[in-house]
């Protein structure tokens, strides 16, 4: 394998990394809805406390 069919095979598998990446950071989408006014009552489900 020569150097050139090298680099492209690597450029190409970056490429599928960095979009396999984005999928999975989901561009900002899967996070906790941010939260307008906190609760002053401590629960064990209320991670504020």
């Amino acid at each position: 394998m020569d150097s050139a069919s090298l680099v492209e095979e690597l450029q190409l598998r970056v490429r599928e990394l960095e979009e396999a990446l984005a999928r999975e950071r989901g561009g900002g989408q899967g996070q906790r809805a941010r939260i307008e006014r906190m609760s002053p009552e401590v629960t064990d489900s209320n991670p504020y406390r």
